[in-house]
């Protein structure tokens, strides 16, 4: 896991290769990075992304491009850290999923587009925070995943 910086975008590649570029912060195979993001760890494997807040009411700047990355999870998670966080679905080319992974405050994701799915991932203990998925104009179908045992607040 490698502590991120502000602005950080991945540049074309395979999943794979735009996985590993950003938990590590440097290019990996035809997956170029530039810039940092601060405030943030990032960890995963080949498909799935969770970026982790360790900055109370930070927002992540992140960017994906290219046509290479297909099937990708994007997750978010601030534990305690007490904000709102949003992510804008359409800046991760090639994402497929976004989720509030254990996070307890409140998730935002927009410009999610046709075929991407919001969610929300628990583990039975913690009381996850609210999650709001907003698709662009025109998408006519939504798709909500709720996995690993959530428990809803007051």
């Amino acid at each position: 896991m490698v502590a991120a910086s502000t602005g950080l975008t991945v540049k074309d590649g395979t999943a794979a290769d735009a996985s590993a570029a950003f938990r590590t912060g440097v290019t990996v195979g035809n997956a170029v990075v530039s810039g940092t993001l601060a405030g943030y760890t990032v960890s995963g494997d080949d498909y799935n992304l969770l970026f982790t807040a360790t900055t109370p009411g930070n927002k992540p700047d992140l960017t994906l491009t290219g046509s290479g990355a297909s099937n990708m999870s994007v997750g978010i998670t601030q534990g305690t850290n007490g904000a709102i966080d949003t992510v804008t679905a359409s800046n991760f080319t090639g994402a497929t999923s976004f989720n509030s992974d254990r996070s307890t405050v409140a998730v935002v994701f927009t410009g999610l587009a046709a075929g991407q799915a919001v969610g929300v991932i628990g583990d039975k203990a913690v009381v996850n925070g609210n999650l709001t998925g907003t698709y662009a104009a025109g998408v006519t179908a939504a798709t909500l995943n709720v996995s690993g045992g959530t428990k809803g607040g007051p």
